[in-house]
């Protein structure tokens, strides 16, 4: 066979081969169709929102870049400042940056754990974005930022906890007593300027028991060196403030949790813009929410995908990592913009500006809390948000459920079914409950005090905490009167809040003239008292 004829039968056999492969390749795609349309349920509309969920989620492993164009003179900088908390770990994720570049963003993300610094460079328009939290915001960026998002709201990532021997409020007061009559104070450690440090001035306010003028503060660099603190049996320190995942340490190792964020929820973090921002460079902001919230959505799709990015970027292990995130509730952008426009931010700023004001974190509250923030840069996230809402509400209506922000635990019923026995401490009564002699109506300086009261209660969770009332009187007169009347007394009391709104469950319980105050004649009237105290559920 000379070389041609050799060549020419190569050449055949070669194009023989190739197209029994592309045949096997079509018979084998033809066979795969039938079984891959058997294994699912969605709707084509939801098959498209499959791919982009998925387009989503391999972004930080796709390596290809089928377009090499220079796109750096479209790229506008984004500066953004913020610190280590995990619920800012999409700030510094892999993926959400490239999806930012897609949309013409290059983000600048700085930690600066300084809350002072950090704000002092969004005046002096060195950053563009600073993610932080209510507190230090109302205290310290107002002038010059607005809040343009909303991040989370702490769900027990944040926590008082107590030395094991301690199992309530009231047992810490005792322990304060004895220590003051040796002339020594017990020792609380957290870390300033942070949630921490809010989080323990919510006590102070909210408790009988709790003073932080009664305590030697050991200031932190963060919750590892007050949990430290916590377990050395020398240091003294017989409260820290506390974060995930040191509280679920501390829980199995049988220190007592009093309160968390969870049972008040008093911590929410938010995205500001400095104002120079929101004049000169609008879409940014827009753009940027838009790639965030994406972000969010897909998350509330798949949960293993956010507790990844915190393990990775945290170094923790996936376990420390699902216990952080089950502290966090993320806001959709559709629940960001319901509490921007129902009222609901407008409160949570009013009680914390009052708590920071009270504490002499700031001199006076903002006059128009609405000229805080700005609601119509979420717009077209929620758009977006709504539009995902609408694919899955009838394959996943939880998800959609949760995309909208309306997925509540449902509220037990008001019954002593709902109390763990375990007591928190007795609330701080901002007034009387007043009644007339003799009588279990209220005076009108004890119905001021139960309105008032009930503001106070509202602010608590319903799923974690519930309310035993309890009426004491003085030892003058009959005891089966008097435990009788104390019973009328606290029921009359319970009766009230609930007609006020009070959703916590609550109980009464009448103890008459058996408890007296201590260094207190049993015969004298101030032992007639109500005392609302807080359990655990």
């Amino acid at each position: 066979m000379n070389k041609e004829n050799k060549t020419d039968l190569i050449l055949s056999v070669s194009i023989g081969v190739l197209v029994a492969l592309l045949l096997f390749g079509v018979s084998w795609f033809n066979a795969r169709k039938p079984l891959l349309s058997s294994n699912t349920s969605f709707s084509s509309e939801n098959l498209i929102l499959q791919k982009e969920i998925n387009s989503l989620k391999n972004q930080d492993r796709q390596q290809t870049q089928p377009l090499k164009i220079d796109r750096s003179s479209e790229q506008t900088i984004l500066r953004l400042l913020g610190d280590g908390f995990s619920g800012y770990s999409t700030f510094r994720d892999k993926s959400f940056t490239n999806a930012l570049s897609e949309v013409g963003i290059t983000l600048n993300y700085q930690n600066e754990p300084d809350q002072k610094k950090r704000a002092q460079l969004l005046v002096e328009g060195k950053a563009d974005l600073v993610v932080t939290d209510l507190s230090q915001f109302l205290q310290h960026m107002t002038t010059e930022g607005k809040v343009v998002g909303l991040i989370d709201r702490s769900n027990g990532a944040d926590a008082i906890v107590l030395a094991p021997e301690i199992k309530s409020l009231e047992d810490l007061k005792q322990l304060i007593a004895k220590l003051q009559k040796l002339g020594k104070r017990p020792k609380i450690s957290y870390a300033s300027n942070t949630p921490s440090e809010h989080l323990a001035e919510v006590l102070d306010d909210k408790f009988e028991s709790f003073k932080l003028s009664e305590f030697e503060w050991q200031d932190v660099a963060d919750a590892r060196d007050a949990w430290t603190q916590l377990q050395d049996p020398h240091s003294g320190v017989k409260v820290a403030v506390l974060w995930e995942p040191y509280i679920s340490i501390a829980r199995q190792l049988g220190y007592n949790v009093v309160l968390s964020s969870r049972d008040i929820p008093a911590i929410v973090d938010v995205i500001v813009a400095s104002k120079q921002a929101i004049e000169s460079r609008p879409e940014m902001i827009h753009d940027f929410l838009g790639a965030y919230y994406r972000r969010v959505d897909l998350a509330n799709q798949d949960s293993d995908l956010l507790i990844s990015q915190i393990a990775q970027d945290a170094r923790i292990s996936l376990s420390d990592a699902q216990r952080i995130k089950e502290g966090i509730n993320f806001f959709s952008s559709v629940e960001a913009q319901q509490w921007m426009n129902d009222g609901t931010l407008r409160k949570r700023i009013a009680s914390t500006a009052a708590l920071l004001v009270l504490n002499g974190k700031l001199q006076k509250r903002p006059e128009n809390f609405s000229d805080l923030y700005e609601p119509k840069f979420v717009e077209e996230a929620v758009k977006n948000t709504q539009a995902l809402i609408a694919l899955v509400r009838a394959d996943n209506p939880s998800l959609a459920e949760r995309l909208a922000g309306s997925l509540q635990p449902s509220a037990r019923q008001s019954t002593t079914q709902g109390f763990a026995g375990e007591a928190i401490g007795n609330l701080q009564l901002k007034g009387e409950i007043q009644f007339a002699i003799n009588s279990a109506s209220l005076t009108q300086t004890g119905e001021k005090t139960i309105s008032n009261v009930a503001k106070e209660l509202q602010e608590f969770n319903p799923q974690t905490v519930a309310i035993r009332v309890i009426g004491y009187t003085s030892e003058t007169g009959d005891a089966v009167f008097n435990e009788g009347l104390s019973e009328r007394r606290a029921q009359t009391v319970v009766d009230a809040l609930k007609k006020a709104g009070v959703r916590l469950p609550i109980v009464a319980l009448g103890k008459g003239s058996s408890f007296p105050l201590p260094n207190i004649p049993p015969q004298d009237r101030r032992n007639q008292r109500t005392k609302i105290q807080l359990e655990k559920r």
